[in-house]
């Protein structure tokens, strides 16, 4: 039952790990990290005479190189141009990182002041050539590439006294606030009930609140007979989290980075029910029925588990008022129930 459960979601990934947004052209509007945009063969033409690709030559690596990609603005934010010869269409992949916010106002943030394709060979066809060797093809008959990259930006306001609950944000998902109102408020986080995120933000900081459940196919066909969730969480500040999982104190949650399996910092918390821990920045999580093997110890512990962990072994979200000194011990989830401000108008980008 469960090799089937692990091949049925290893075949859903193939679907879940494709949630960017793929363009059939140069947008106007603001793309995020990780999107694509889609080139095909009649965007491209011959500078010196306007003529376009034949529709009879296959526009793939096969027939034609990328002879120039002349980027003047935003590098760091492309991942790669290349061919995809199944497709036969060019594209431009962005990178899927925190990126920053944008408003359809900004100016572009990555140019390809030019990007051109050459010939490979000649082809003929009923005795005429139909394309030369060296044929030169430019995006747009040498138009410039401008892109804005990043994540809609969204304004709220703090209110110092009270806490400020953001709106869902749904597995795929990237929230970019930027915070006005109070010098400084406490923010709840709620990813789609899998986790929740509570922690201080000031006003004029920008923070980012993404997260999806993507595991990488390799860690299914390493551990075939376990059942495996993803939670990856995409931060920019510090922030007290609450995991929760089907499998309660006896799930094994591991960090996941470079390819491999660490301990992770998440404590099981008898009385939050959840597992509790501290994030800052982009951060991914295995969650586990079973233990791994060959999963490296870290420094703070050497394996999360319901058998490792002592019940109530972290202490109760701590919420630090700077004006009395008190502390309002709380739980998110306790937290949430309480919570009532409105967020009408958010607008998340879904990727999809």
């Amino acid at each position: 039952m469960k090799k089937m459960l692990a091949a049925m979601l290893a075949a859903s990934m193939l679907v879940t790990m494709a949630y960017a947004k793929e363009w059939d052209s140069v947008p106007s509007e603001v793309c995020s990290p990780g999107d694509t945009i889609v080139l095909d063969y009649n965007q491209f033409q011959n500078e010196d005479d306007n003529s376009s690709i034949p529709s009879d030559v296959e526009f793939s690596s096969e027939n034609f190189t990328i002879s120039t990609k002349r980027i003047t603005k935003g590098s760091d934010l492309i991942e790669s141009i290349a061919f995809d010869d199944g497709d036969e269409v060019v594209v431009i992949t962005l990178k899927d990182n925190v990126g920053e916010g944008i408003t359809n106002d900004d100016k572009p943030n990555v140019v390809i002041s030019e990007l051109a394709v050459k010939s490979k060979k000649s082809i003929r066809e009923d005795g005429h050539e139909i394309l030369g060797r060296n044929d030169t093809f430019s995006y747009g008959g040498g138009e410039k590439i401008e892109l804005k990259v990043g994540y809609q930006k969204e304004t709220y306001s703090l209110m110092r006294d009270s806490d400020f609950e953001l709106p869902p944000i749904a597995d795929g998902d990237t929230l970019y606030v930027e915070w006005e109102g109070d010098s400084y408020g406490m923010v709840t986080a709620d990813f789609d009930g899998y986790a929740y995120a509570y922690g201080r933000a000031y006003k004029g900081d920008e923070n980012i609140y993404g997260f999806d459940t993507d595991v990488d196919t390799d860690l299914f066909r390493t551990y075939p007979d376990a059942d495996i969730m993803g939670l990856n969480f995409r931060v920019n500040s510090s922030m007290e989290l609450e995991v929760y999982s089907d499998y309660n104190e006896d799930a094994y949650i591991y960090r996941y980075s470079n390819g491999k399996l660490t301990s992770s910092n998440l404590k099981w918390d008898e009385d939050l029910y959840a597992w509790t821990g501290k994030i800052s920045s982009n951060t991914s999580y295995i969650i586990s029925d079973v233990r791994l093997k060959s999963v490296s110890s870290s420094s703070e512990s050497e394996e999360d588990s319901g058998s490792s962990s002592s019940s109530s072994s972290s202490s109760p979200i701590i919420n630090y008022n700077p004006d009395t000194g008190a502390n309002d011990v709380m739980g998110l989830a306790s937290a949430l129930a309480l919570v009532s401000i409105a967020a009408a108008g958010a607008l998340i980008i879904r990727k999809k």
